[in-house]
């Protein structure tokens, strides 16, 4: 009896002690549903607090750049990829879109501007700040200076738009003014020997001399031997004061009206000493597309010229948007391969050295935002960055080693590392 009297006092312990056990379990396992709710809780005003956050950025963003590809930057704080020649280093934020990047030739400033501001910023590199801010003095409804140049010397930095505002970088104040025609500056480029300032406009040419700003030569665009076509880019051939020009005229080849044209225009002459049809061949071999942009190599004999892809119809159609001439026989000497690059044209530079060519292409239509480091020698891609954002201007360090592109809302900046 005793025996069986202690057998069921244990069991009723053990059964107590399992008891215990269990509510323990149970009230752990309600703590731990209690915190569970409350740190979901947390969680979901978190989330709610960076939507409400981020949403006016994600719509302020949406105009200027591909969506995705903006939350992603926002969301990561990624802003460029690295390749095997171009490494990314880092991206300056800006407020507006970034349209026009220009670097000093002593490489320390950026200059940058946008068609959405109405000021210049001008940013140390080194310190990843903004040095100054230059409010442009022109008078009138629009006074955004949306092309930026600067004089090889690095004594002035020229604004482009409406007018044409020079000023100096000592004290970062306008120096001169010149007004163009009512139709506005189209690009003012500066001569490699730091003598001359050339300003296109849609109706005239005309060139200054830099210190006394007096006009040295004025060609008319509107008449003459000019009547017919359009000129959309400049630049002089290096050592020298021969300016050429990019456009086209309505010769009419196949469906594409527009037949792309090289313009060479010496010093000592207001008519072109040689005109050259800029056509970019596909498998049709008679497509030609307007000259939208170009690029002078360093040696002054080749000129990589860039158009719109997807012009003519589909059994005649530009493929090829970046081609290279030899300026002394106006002969082609090659294409970038077709598909490269797809719709809005180029945006091109040479690197000092006259190494490799530099192209950008990816407007606010496009999914893919790339910089394309180009072997000047075989005309073959080496290189590949994206960006995240639509790249609309590009600017090279002088000495070679960096490239910066105006990328959405920022200035991306990459390292850029010879092969040899």
């Amino acid at each position: 009896m005793i025996l069986a009297a202690e057998t069921a006092k244990k069991r009723r312990s053990a059964s107590r002690n399992r008891e215990s056990k269990v509510h323990e379990s149970r009230l752990t396992l309600r703590h731990g549903s209690v915190r569970m709710v409350r740190y979901r809780n947390r969680i979901r005003r978190i989330e709610w607090f960076m939507l409400l956050v981020l949403a006016p950025l994600f719509l302020a963003s949406f105009a200027s750049a591909g969506v995705l590809n903006h939350l992603r930057a926002l969301m990561l704080g990624v802003e460029g990829s690295s390749g095997k020649l171009a490494k990314y280093e880092f991206a300056l934020p800006e407020k507006s879109v970034v349209t026009s990047v220009a670097w000093s030739p002593n490489g320390r400033y950026i200059a940058e501007t946008g068609t959405e501001a109405a000021e210049i910023h001008i940013w140390d590199v080194n310190r990843h700040a903004i040095a100054r801010i230059i409010t442009p003095p022109v008078p009138g409804p629009d006074p955004y200076l949306h092309v930026l140049s600067w004089s090889v010397d690095g004594r002035y930095l020229a604004g482009c738009d409406r007018w044409v505002v020079i000023y100096a970088s000592n004290t970062w104040k306008p120096v001169h003014t010149f007004q163009t025609n009512p139709g506005g500056c189209q690009k003012a480029v500066f001569s490699s020997d730091n003598q001359q300032i050339a300003v296109l406009s849609n109706s005239v040419l005309t060139t200054y001399a830099m210190g006394t700003w007096k006009s040295v030569k004025s060609v008319d665009l509107w008449h003459g031997w000019a009547r017919g076509h359009v000129f959309e880019a400049i630049a002089y051939i290096p050592g020298t004061h021969t300016l050429v020009l990019g456009g086209y005229d309505f010769e009419g080849v196949g469906n594409n009206q527009e037949t792309g044209r090289l313009w060479v225009l010496p010093e000592a002459d207001r008519t072109p000493s040689r005109s050259i049809k800029a056509c970019f061949p596909d498998s049709v071999g008679r497509v030609c597309g307007d000259v939208r942009s170009l690029a002078v190599s360093p040696d002054g004999r080749h000129v990589a010229t860039g158009t719109d892809t997807g012009a003519g119809s589909a059994a005649d159609m530009i493929t090829q948007s970046v081609q290279v001439f030899d300026l002394p026989s106006g002969t082609l000497i090659g294409a970038m391969p077709a598909g490269l690059f797809q719709g809005d044209q180029p945006v091109m530079t040479y690197t000092p050295n006259g190494r490799y060519l530099i192209a950008i292409q990816g407007g606010i239509f496009h999914v893919k935002y790339a910089a394309f480091v180009i072997d000047a020698r075989t005309l073959r891609p080496v290189d590949t960055v994206e960006a995240d954002a639509p790249l609309y201007d590009l600017t090279i360090r002088p000495d070679g080693k960096a490239f910066a592109v105006g990328s959405g809302n920022s200035i991306v900046v990459w390292s850029l590392h010879s092969k040899d």
